[in-house]
């Protein structure tokens, strides 16, 4: 049987109530005599209503999932719901001590589903609400009490269309001060996204503290105090799951000299220690001190202690760096840093660094157009001890971009110890569901799966282990240049030609060499890009040639976006690529397009359709096909309003064929 999150019946209970009541005050406050010369009487509770709505909905969601070889999953679920929603204003004794607003909307549902053939048919209450009252509203220190629960659906891209329940209930103290302004905040929230396939189920319960404070004691001083207690506990259709307990806390002090204070030195302490699924314990502390010479040139000097524990082994940094910025005129920004650093890890295993590089962005106008070029040159040495244990490479920033995966490079990665999540750190993705891992032998490889909770140019944080590591010394070097040039006037008016190269040279020096594998590269693009009115064209090569995972791109765009007529906006974007990866003779074929019509054909009927259309070819993987339409269409007169929405969603490759089904309409009455 399907979960179904429900809603508190007394919450509703207590919401209806009180919203009655503002029935009967606003029908009090109607009528009777004004006497001149008498002070009114003051109301020890009134309430208000400022809007209201009675809404039937009809919904259809439904799922065919059929894996090669094997039977289809259906599932079917229609949904009637019948809801009525009031809004109110009002306050106990008066709006300055208790300030209240109040939004419900409660009402029946009826609800019959079908999972492959077996039918249930269940009657439920629902209800949203989004409630708050403020104490002492323009006193010193206001405190506002809050409850808040939304129910929508969520439609992932050639994916499910899930229902999602969110629910917060909090308090926030503010305390406005003239000397020290603090805000405090404690919450509560839980969410559920529950979909027909159950694989795509998420749940995620979350406490969380905050207390934010800044001063200003001179003109020349700031302090900022931070902190954040988090407990999450957080599972998947799949049964995977993630617990743990957090507290981030910092303290930063920034002080300005100089006869314009044009100067500054930041100091600042932070401290995070996270238990449960991936334990973590950070000392960061941190000092950087800034001198403006001029306004074409400054310096930069900064010092950093961190000492980080994780569950296998602990690591002390110190890191020294200065660095430099200079302008010359408004066409030369130079920049450049240097430093070193010393890593002390337990049990072993130290590195010891030093660094530098130094950059350059020039930008002209020229005839008939703008250059610009950059430059970058940049060196590291690392004189790394031998390992007995393993070590752990932690927040890994990364960004998934089809159809490419995202690499990381090395043969002494841990498999099992990958671990991928939101860059917040408080979402962890699953694997398998989320995203596939690939092991080869001199690199893990993470793949999007289609649907999931992973979107195409999702950021994420990717933590795993390295295996032990014998003595080495690593030399990396690296230059990178870039041009581009774009025409301003002229027939070729919104042209843009460019040009980039990137190349990294890597050398291992170690005892055991079999252990360690260099990546070297060189990275050739040149492409062109051209704006005429709505119409955006755009192609590029790249040549990427590489010890470890070398590949050519081509890839080729098509963007328009034009207002037809005053009610008409119409915009296709198309994208090409083809990606050839010598290894294994593979060939990886994208192409996606998007195509969105908005109409408005009075003011009181609108409409919206978008279709996307996705073709992937990978000798490895197999062919992907999908096609999604959506339509949405919104009908309004006076205070009656209806909507349509309709979404159909085709997912068919070579190990699974899919497809999706939601219907939504509604009508709306406003009082």
């Amino acid at each position: 049987m399907k979960r179904r999150p429900r809603c508190s019946a007394i919450a509703l209970a207590s919401l209806a109530a009180a919203l009655f009541a503002a029935t009967s005050t606003a029908r009090a406050q109607d009528g009777g005599p004004v006497i001149i010369g008498t002070r009114r009487q003051t109301q020890p509770f009134t309430l208000n209503i400022v809007r209201a709505a009675a809404e039937v909905e009809y919904t259809l969601n439904q799922s065919n999932v059929t894996p090669a070889g094997s039977i289809a999953n259906r599932f079917s679920e229609n949904r009637i719901e019948e809801t009525f929603t009031l809004a109110a204003v009002g306050s106990i004794i008066h709006p300055n001590f208790v300030d209240l607003k109040l939004e419900g909307t409660f009402g029946l549902q009826q609800i019959w589903d079908d999972n492959n053939g077996q039918k249930e048919f269940q009657n439920g209450i629902l209800g949203e609400y989004d409630v708050s009252a403020t104490i002492l509203r323009k006193e010193i220190a206001p405190l506002t009490l809050y409850s808040r629960r939304t129910q929508e659906y969520i439609s992932r891209q050639f994916g499910p269309t899930v229902e999602s329940i969110l629910m917060t209930t909090g308090a926030i103290w503010d305390i406005r001060s003239q000397k020290i302004p603090t805000r405090f905040e404690a919450y509560r929230l839980d969410e559920t996204q529950t979909a027909n396939d159950q694989t795509a189920d998420f749940d995620l319960s979350q406490n969380t503290f905050t207390w934010h404070s800044d001063t200003r004691p001179t003109p020349a001083h700031t302090i900022n105090w931070d902190y954040a207690f988090n407990n999450v506990h957080e599972s998947s259709g799949l049964g995977n799951g993630s617990n743990f307990n957090s507290h981030d806390a910092s303290l930063s002090h920034v002080w300005q000299f100089g006869k314009a204070l044009q100067n500054d030195l930041t100091s600042s302490f932070s401290y995070f220690n996270q238990s449960g699924t991936f334990d973590i314990d950070r000392v960061l502390f941190n000092e950087v001190l800034r001198f403006r010479h001029s306004e074409s040139f400054e310096t930069r000097y900064q010092y950093t202690l961190n000492k980080n524990q994780y569950n296998i082994s602990d690591e002390f940094i110190n890191r020294l760096e200065a660095g430099f910025l200079h302008r010359l005129y408004k066409s030369l920004v130079t920049t450049g840093r240097t430093g070193v650093q010393w890593i002390d890890r337990t049990p072993d295993g130290d590195t010891f660094e030093y660094y530098g590089d130094l950059n350059f962005d020039y930008t002209k106008k020229v005839p008939r157009g703008t250059f610009n070029a950059l430059l970058t040159l940049a060196g590291d040495v690392q004189n790394n001890d031998a390992s007995s244990g393993a070590v752990q490479i932690a927040n890994r920033p990364e960004t998934f971009l089809d159809p490419q995966p995202i690499i990381i490079p090395g043969n002494a990665i841990v498999p099992a110890s990958v671990l991928v999540t939101d860059p917040s750190g408080l979402i962890v993705f699953t694997q398998g569901t989320d995203y596939l891992l690939t092991t080869f032998p001199d690199r893990v490889q993470l793949n999007r799966i289609i649907g999931s909770r992973l979107a195409d140019g999702q950021s994420i944080l990717v933590s795993y282990q390295l295996l032990p590591q014998a003595q080495n010394t690593t030399v990396t070097g690296d230059v990178s240049f870039g041009v581009r040039y774009t025409l301003d006037e002229g027939i070729f008016k919104g042209l843009s030609v460019y040009a980039r190269y990137a190349t990294q040279a890597q050398n291992i020096d170690s005892p055991v060499p079999s252990t360690l594998l260099e990546n070297s590269y060189s990275d050739y693009l040149i492409g062109a890009e051209y704006h005429i009115g709505a119409l955006t064209l755009g192609a590029e090569q790249q040549w990427h040639d590489s010890t470890i995972y070398p590949f050519d791109a081509s890839r080729l765009w098509a963007r328009y976006t034009k207002r037809l007529t005053f009610d008409t906006t119409f915009n296709v974007n198309s994208a090409y690529t083809i990606i050839q990866y010598p290894e294994g003779d593979n060939r990886v074929d994208l192409f996606t397009t998007s195509v969105q019509i908005d109409q408005r054909f009075s003011r009181r009927l609108y409409a919206s359709l978008t279709l996307l259309y996705r073709y992937e070819d990978d000798r490895f993987q197999g062919v992907v096909r999908g096609l999604e339409e959506h339509l949405e269409v919104r009908w309004t007169y006076r205070q009656t309003s209806a909507y349509v929405n309709l979404r159909n969603s085709n997912l068919d490759g070579d190990t699974q064929d899919s497809n999706f089904q939601f219907v939504q309409v509604g009508v709306r009455r406003e009082f």
